[in-house]
């Protein structure tokens, strides 16, 4: 779920507008804390859609197959998932290069997959959105296969020299949405290839 959610997500953020709010690319350095680096407009998106997306899903599960009891579960909670969560999901903000290739590349998330989303290589830009399944980054035309071997490429922009200040990370991502808007804003049907003469002078 959370897969589909963060590549509904993707395609969301990678309007000009929406995209100033996931700053967590700017990151040199890949821990698990980098999961947490996010702008509290990107989890607004990001949990709203997840819970929608949750309650659809699951909605529609027990009205197919009614409640079931897990298993294995701790406090509700499906101890395998846990698991796995802890021992795999963390690897992918490392510097661990575990590259799935072929079919099994193009089904599931390596963490080679999702650190060439934080790759600041231009090839790479608006790659790999999910987190668990690659099938959903295929089908919104997302995926990106790494190599078996680790591919040159380096983290963040150091160039931003405001990236990585609390100004850089909070404030300035809404001065730029908002600039994004006010030059959508003053778009005037002049400017607009296609439109008739006659209705650009009344305009």
């Amino acid at each position: 779920m959370s897969s589909a959610t963060g590549s509904i997500t993707g395609s969301v953020t990678r309007c000009r507008c929406c995209g100033n709010f996931t700053r967590c690319i700017t990151t040199q350095v890949l821990t698990p804390l980098t999961n947490f680096r996010v702008h509290p407009v990107y989890t607004f998106i990001f949990t709203n859609i997840l819970a929608f997306s949750a309650a659809v899903a699951n909605g529609f599960g027990n009205y197919m197959f009614g409640e079931t009891a897990y298993q294995y579960a701790l406090s509700d909670t499906n101890i395998i998932l846990v698991l796995f969560i802890h021992a795999y999901v963390h690897l992918q903000h490392s510097h661990m290069w575990i590259a799935f290739r072929g079919v099994l590349g193009r089904m599931f998330v390596s963490p080679a997959h999702h650190q060439v989303h934080h790759s600041s290589n231009a090839k790479h830009f608006n790659k790999n959105f999910s987190s668990c399944l690659a099938l959903w980054d295929w089908m919104f035309g997302t995926l990106y296969v790494p190599e078996k071997e680790r591919e040159p490429f380096t983290f963040g922009f150091p160039d931003q020299r405001n990236a990585h200040t609390l100004k850089g990370e909070l404030v300035d991502p809404f001065g730029n949405a908002a600039g994004h808007l006010k030059s959508l804003w003053q778009k005037r049907p002049a400017d607009i290839p296609g439109v008739p003469v006659a209705e650009r002078k009344q305009a």
